[in-house]
C-alpha cells in the first residue's frame, strides 16, 4: 500500500472503547500541539489519530510486530546515540571483568576528565545549567540510564529524588566491572557538582545519595573545585574498609606500591624458591632488546628486585642501583639476594 491508500478520502467508523486517561492526554496534546505548531496533523482529535494510526499500520505492515513498536520507547534520541557512540568501546566483557580485578581499589584515573568533557558538552548543548534543577538533573540521568540498559551496559539504572537529594539505584551484570564502573558514577558525578553523601554497595548493586553543590549550575570549569570533589566521592571507594571486605591481594598491591614497602618471605628455602622460579622464565623470554643474552638477564634481575622493593634503580645501562634492605633488618631477602648477585657478579 502507499501512503495514499492509507489515508484515502473514503472514511469508515471504528468504535472502539479508550480509558478516560488516555483520551484526556491526546485532545490535551493535540490542542497544544496545534497552538505551538499550527502544524494540521494535529488541527483536531480525529486528525491527530488517523495519523497516529496511519504510522502504526505502515510500521506493522513491514513486518514489525508490537513489542517492537514498544521498545521504540526504550531508544534514545539521535542526538543522545550520537554522544554515546563517543564514549562506547567495543570490549569482551568477560575478559575485561577479568583484567581489571586488581584497579578496583586504585585512585581513578585522569581519563574521568575527559568523560567529564563529553557530558558537559553534552548538557550544555541540551539543558541551561543555571536552571538545572533537581528535576533537570534527573532527566538528564535518566537519559543516560536509557541508553546505558538499550545497550546492556547495566541491567538497571534508576534515579529519583529523595529528601532534596539525588539517588541512584545502579544494577550491573560483572562484580569487578560493577565496582569500577560504580567508582566512575561517583567520579563523574563529583566533576559536575554532586557530593556523594553515602552509599550502600553490595555485589552487583549499588544505591548512591548525592547532595547537590552550588557547582551544578555553574558554567564555569572550576576545575579544580570539581576535581577535589570527584576525588572526595571515589574516595569512599578506595578506602581501606572497602579493601577489607574484598580479597587481601588488593592491600597488598595497595602497599606494595609504597617504597617504605617490601615483599618479604617466612625462610630463605621457600623465599629463593620463588625467585629463582621467576628467574628461570627470564632465562626463556625470546630477547628482541637487541642484548646479549648475559646483559638482558641481569638487567632483568635488577628489575626483579627492583619490583620488590629490595633496592632501587639508579641507571639500567650502567647496571647502578641501591640496596632498600640491610642484612640485620632483613637477613632472609638479603641473603637470597646476595647470593644471586654474587653468581651473576653484580654484587
Amino acid at each position: 500500500m502507499t501512503y495514499k491508500n492509507y489515508l484515502g478520502n473514503k472514511r469508515t467508523t471504528l468504535s472502539i472503547s479508550i480509558s478516560r486517561s488516555i483520551k484526556d492526554y491526546l485532545e490535551r496534546y493535540q490542542k497544544s500541539m496545534f497552538k505551538k505548531t499550527k502544524d494540521e496533523r494535529f488541527k483536531n482529535i480525529s486528525v491527530l489519530i488517523n495519523n497516529i494510526l496511519e504510522i502504526c499500520v505502515r510500521f506493522f505492515s513491514t513486518g514489525n510486530n508490537l513489542d517492537e513498536l514498544e521498545s521504540i520507547i526504550k531508544v534514545p534520541k539521535k542526538e543522545v546515540s550520537n554522544f554515546f557512540n563517543e564514549l562506547l568501546v567495543k570490549v569482551n566483557p568477560h575478559q575485561y571483568e577479568e583484567s581489571i580485578e586488581l584497579d578496583k581499589y586504585r585512585p581513578i584515573g585522569k581519563l574521568i576528565l575527559n568523560s567529564y568533557m563529553i557530558y558537559r558538552n553534552f548538557a550544555l548543548g541540551n539543558f541551561k545549567l543555571e536552571n538545572f534543577s533537581n528535576e533537570e538533573a534527573i532527566r538528564f540521568l535518566k537519559l543516560i540510564a536509557k541508553f546505558l540498559i538499550q545497550n546492556k551496559l547495566t541491567e538497571r539504572f534508576d534515579v529519583y529524588s529523595q529528601d532534596k537529594n539525588i539517588i541512584i539505584e545502579y544494577r550491573g551484570f560483572y562484580t569487578n566491572i560493577h565496582y569500577i564502573y560504580s567508582k566512575g558514577i561517583a567520579g563523574l558525578m563529583g566533576y559536575f557538582g554532586l557530593e556523594l553523601n553515602s552509599f550502600y554497595y553490595e555485589d552487583k548493586y549499588t544505591q548512591f545519595n548525592f547532595k547537590i553543590t552550588p557547582l551544578l549550575r555553574y558554567k564555569e570549569f572550576l576545575i579544580k573545585q570539581r576535581k577535589a570533589l570527584c576525588d572526595y566521592n571515589v574516595n569512599k571507594f578506595i578506602s581501606v574498609d572497602q579493601m577489607l571486605k574484598d580479597k587481601k591481594s588488593h592491600l597488598w598491591v595497595a602497599l606494595l606500591e609504597i617504597d617504605n614497602s617490601i615483599i618479604s618471605f617466612k625462610d630463605y628455602d621457600s623465599g629463593k624458591k620463588i625467585i629463582l622460579d621467576h628467574l628461570s622464565k627470564i632465562e626463556n623470554i625470546d630477547n628482541k632488546d637487541k642484548l646479549d643474552k648475559n646483559s638482558y638477564f641481569i638487567r632483568n634481575t635488577l628489575k626483579l628486585f627492583s619490583f620488590l622493593n629490595w633496592i632501587s634503580i639508579i641507571d639500567i645501562e650502567t647496571l647502578e642501583y641501591h640496596f632498600n634492605i640491610i642484612e640485620e633488618k632483613h637477613p632472609v631477602e638479603y641473603q637470597i639476594m646476595k647470593d644471586i648477585f654474587e653468581k651473576l657478579d653484580i654484587l
